[in-house]
């Protein structure tokens, strides 16, 4: 199994897990790493865009 982040590989697990897998995506916010122009007390909500999820299933060999 290959798990890659915007085209890029980052981690391969050998052999593929003989179970369902499942997808959980977070999106955390750092107060400390704000944009200093951002008041501190203006309201932030961070945000995730997810554009695609690609699943593709192995070919039989």
């Amino acid at each position: 199994m290959r798990f890659s982040v915007d085209g890029e590989q980052t981690h391969v697990s050998a052999p593929a897990p003989a179970y369902p897998m499942q997808l959980i995506l977070g999106v955390f916010d750092f107060p400390g790493q704000r944009d200093p122009g951002v008041s501190s007390t203006a309201r932030f909500t961070p945000r995730l865009h997810v554009t695609r999820v690609r699943v593709t299933q192995p070919t039989p060999a």
